[in-house]
């Protein structure tokens, strides 16, 4: 079963068929209790090079899985969650901080590949900032943690965006709200990048010079209070052809497609990728597809194998209120008979929390 990052847990070894219901919704109105974004299409990368939620580190320590450059950083509880923070202040008067840190990779950034993940201030006056650029670039990291190299990508309480050498690339004036999560996901393909905070997409660049390495560093600032990072995700992949693909192995597997934890409840950052199973649905109509829940190794079988149910049922019931015929869907639920990797890691547990689209 899937922990905290909304992804697909889905789970149990026995198949079961689920009957879809008679009637769904029309319109292209999502069913009750699956909310997506509208001209949203960000689609996660499938084959998982980092996975972080902290949730295995001890509180007040610095995660082992990152490396420590400088500042003053530890993993905190924050509501049901574990995070990573820098800076101790909670009132006007506290002190704030400067932290920084690097993500290693197994492997150089490949051709495609997708970022995520979540930030959070308790500033009121949301002065706060998170800025990523790549072991490539020109200069190395600032041990003091404030000022990155000219090639980076930033949030802040102004706005978030694409940095180059001689000025802000394309931004979109999104501050960072005080004690709410913000969802940041990058999409890069070749030189193209677009950049999502939310729901929004607030860059759409052809052509962005971002070295591509196997490390990627991240600068959090803070003033006087806290910033929080959480749900750390990169992934090879993102947009495809789904249908190109389901033509040539006869299926499609995914981890872009997120529900709420310990539930069926679509979560609508899986827009992108539903999106793309519904117009290839339309746009061919002797296409058929089984859905296929799978999940990592968590949970019982049978508390896994009902969720897993349940969620494929989710997935089709989406389809079928946005316009697909139901009689051309089923769902079953796979568990985790069928590992895509191993277990033992949380990028392998990450890469088995999949939806599958096999062609009938």
């Amino acid at each position: 079963m899937n922990n905290r990052m909304p992804g697909l847990a889905m789970l149990g070894l026995a198949t079961a068929i689920l009957a879809l219901p008679a009637t769904a919704q029309k319109g292209g109105a999502p069913a009750p209790g699956e909310g997506v974004w509208a001209n949203y299409d960000f689609v996660s990368g499938d084959r998982v090079l980092f996975y972080h939620d902290f949730e295995g580190t001890r509180t007040g320590n610095f995660p082992s899985r990152l490396d420590y450059i400088a500042g003053n950083l530890d993993v905190v509880e924050l509501g049901d969650n574990k995070v990573l923070r820098v800076g101790e202040g909670t009132t006007e008067g506290g002190p704030g901080g400067s932290g920084c840190f690097t993500i290693a990779l197994p492997e150089a950034l490949p051709e495609r590949y997708t970022i995520e993940f979540r930030v959070r201030t308790s500033d009121p006056l949301a002065r706060a900032n998170v800025q990523l650029f790549s072991d490539g670039s020109a200069n190395k990291p600032d041990k003091r943690c404030t000022y990155p190299p000219k090639t980076h990508l930033f949030i802040n309480r102004h706005g978030a965006g694409l940095q180059l050498p001689d000025g802000v690339k394309s931004a979109a004036d999104l501050g960072l709200p005080t004690n709410e999560w913000t969802d940041v996901r990058i999409a890069v393909d070749g030189p193209y990048w677009k950049m999502y905070v939310n729901e929004r997409r607030v860059a759409n660049v052809p052509k962005y010079e971002f070295p591509r390495a196997a490390k990627l560093h991240v600068f959090m600032n803070v003033y006087r209070y806290s910033v929080f990072i959480d749900d750390l995700r990169i992934a090879e992949g993102g947009q495809r052809s789904l249908y190109d693909d389901l033509e040539s192995a006869g299926f499609v597997s995914t981890t872009a497609i997120r529900f709420d934890t310990g539930s069926a409840t679509l979560r609508p950052e899986s827009t992108g990728i539903l999106a793309e199973v519904r117009d290839a649905l339309g746009k061919h109509g002797d296409l058929k597809l089984q859905i296929e829940g799978h999940t990592d190794s968590q949970g019982t079988d049978a508390a896994n194998q009902q969720l897993s149910e349940q969620r494929a049922a989710a997935v089709a019931r989406w389809l079928a209120a946005n316009d697909i015929d139901s009689s051309r869907l089923r769902a079953v639920g796979r568990g985790e008979a069928e590992p895509a990797a191993d277990n033992g890691t949380p990028e392998g547990m990450a890469q088995n929390r999949r939806v599958v689209f096999r062609k009938l």
